[in-house]
């Protein structure tokens, strides 16, 4: 697979300081790339110390990667880096976790060879356009999500609760982390867009759909400078980061 990226981390118009951070790590030559957005949680303490150590620890798993440390085995890799990732949350919840919670979302893309996985914990999303469709990869971990709360209450009620909209799951806020796996094998013309709530809570999920669907023929840096044009026009009141990535032949 020849893949193609793009991708930008943004302030918005509104936040002080930018706690989301952004990985896109390459190795060509063995057909290995890493791709993550981080969410630090907002109105914590530290979010962005807790993005940046999310996507630095993942940038040391990429530097250090050899296809002979796994014996080229796909799901050994994604087992290392599913352990990487526990690792980081063990080190932010013992380093920044004092006087007030301090975590950060994550969502990641792995892709070797003609396989990819996708990690993900929190509410920063992945999408997958393939075909004429267009997926959510992954579910938020927000509080209306939990089977628990579904069964107890109405939509009504659901909607209605000050918990709704509430984290409930995200990289170092506790001594072990939840964590989402999903794995499948790659086709040509499949494009990812991964990206923090900053950009799909300010820009309708058609607009990102139709994004997708037009990076068969379109240009990944003008697409990604599209969508944060269109975030800005509805306020970005949040720090945003959109990595796109494409697969062809």
């Amino acid at each position: 697979m020849q893949i193609g990226y793009f991708g930008i981390c943004d302030k918005g118009l509104k936040r002080e300081v930018n706690q989301d951070s952004l990985l896109m790590a390459a190795r060509r030559e063995q057909g290995m790339y890493l791709f993550a957005v981080a969410d630090g949680m907002g109105g914590h303490a530290d979010g962005e110390l807790a993005s940046r150590a999310l996507t630095e620890g993942l940038k040391a798993w990429a530097d250090g990667f050899r296809p002979e440390l796994f014996g080229g085995n796909f799901r050994n890799m994604t087992i290392s880096l599913q352990n990487r990732i526990e690792e980081i949350n063990r080190k932010i919840y013992m380093e920044y976790n004092r006087s007030q919670v301090c975590g950060s979302t994550c969502v990641a893309l792995f892709i070797y060879g003609d396989a990819y996985g996708v990690f993900s914990a929190g509410d920063s999303r992945i999408y997958l356009h393939r075909g004429f469709k267009t997926v959510s990869l992954m579910t938020d971990d927000v509080w209306e999500n939990q089977v628990s709360v579904q069964e107890a209450l109405t939509g009504k009620q659901i909607k209605n609760h000050p918990n709704f909209g509430k984290l409930v799951n995200a990289v170092g806020t506790g001594k072990e982390v939840s964590l989402s796996v999903r794995t499948d094998l790659l086709k040509k013309g499949d494009a990812f867009l991964l990206c923090s709530d900053g950009l799909y809570r300010y820009c309708p999920e058609k607009y990102l759909k139709k994004t997708l669907r037009g990076l068969a023929k379109g240009n990944l840096q003008e697409s990604a400078k599209e969508l944060l044009a269109k975030a800005y026009g509805q306020g970005a009141g949040d720090n945003v980061s959109v990595v796109l990535v494409k697969c062809a032949s």
